[in-house]
């Protein structure tokens, strides 16, 4: 519960970093949280958000699978992890994250779109 707080108040304070544009606070707490809860999906999909704004694809991944693992079953994790496949040109990789969240929720407007879009890029 006390660690539950601490990275609740860590995520807090790093949302209101990113919303007045503080990249590198914003990465240093999202950081500290990870440091206090690994296994939390939140912290790490947070910092897949950071690294997809920075451009760090590869690590947006790595934080989007890791919060998928820790939360299956939560459509928008498995769409974040599309979003990075995407950037990296992992089209097998996106396919198979676009699947896993309509599997999930198969009315999922973002899941049906982005799959429309990738069958329309790739086939």
């Amino acid at each position: 519960p006390a660690q539950n707080s601490t990275v609740d108040m860590l995520l807090s304070a790093a949302a209101k970093a990113r919303q007045k544009g503080a990249a590198a606070e914003e990465l240093e707490l999202l950081d500290r949280a990870l440091a206090t809860a690994p296994e939390d999906a939140r912290t790490h999909n947070a910092r897949g958000m950071r690294a997809l704004a920075d451009r760090d694809f590869d690590r947006a991944q790595q934080c989007f699978a890791a919060a998928a693992r820790l939360d299956p079953r939560a459509p928008a994790l498995w769409l974040n992890l599309a979003s990075a496949q995407r950037a990296l040109g992992d089209e097998a990789g996106e396919r198979d994250s676009l699947d896993r969240a309509l599997d999930l929720d198969r009315l999922n407007f973002v899941a049906v779109l982005r799959s429309a879009e990738l069958y329309e890029r790739v086939g």
